[in-house]
C-alpha cells in the first residue's frame, strides 16, 4: 500500500498522483478523498469536513487503534493457552481494528 505521494490528511505514502491536482484519488488508509481542497476549506466529497478536521479525526483513530493492540496484546498473554478463547479473541481483535 505505498505510493509515490503523501496523502494530505493521514500523512502516509498511498496516492500515486500527486495530491491537489483534481485527481479524486481515495486514500486507502484514512479514506480521504483528494479533491483539492486546503486546510480549511469544507469538502463535499468527504463529508463536509475540512482537512484539519479529517486531519484529527485520524490520529484519533490512530491513537485508539494502537491502545487498543496493547489492551489485546495483554490479554492474549493472559489466556494463550485456550484454543477457544485465542479463537474468540481473535474475532474480537478483527472487529475493533
Amino acid at each position: 500500500m505505498e505510493g509515490k505521494y503523501q496523502c494530505p490528511c493521514c500523512k502516509n505514502y498511498t496516492l500515486d498522483e500527486e495530491p491537489y491536482n483534481h485527481t479524486y484519488e481515495i486514500c486507502p488508509v484514512c479514506f480521504w478523498e483528494d479533491d483539492t481542497s486546503d486546510d480549511n476549506e469544507v469538502s463535499e466529497a468527504n463529508g463536509g469536513l475540512t482537512l484539519i478536521e479529517a486531519r484529527e479525526i485520524a490520529a484519533w483513530k490512530e491513537e485508539r487503534k494502537e491502545k487498543i493492540e496493547i489492551i489485546l496484546d495483554g490479554l492474549e498473554k493472559k489466556i494463550r493457552h485456550s484454543y477457544y478463547e485465542n479463537t474468540k479473541l481473535a474475532t474480537l481483535r478483527d472487529a475493533l481494528l
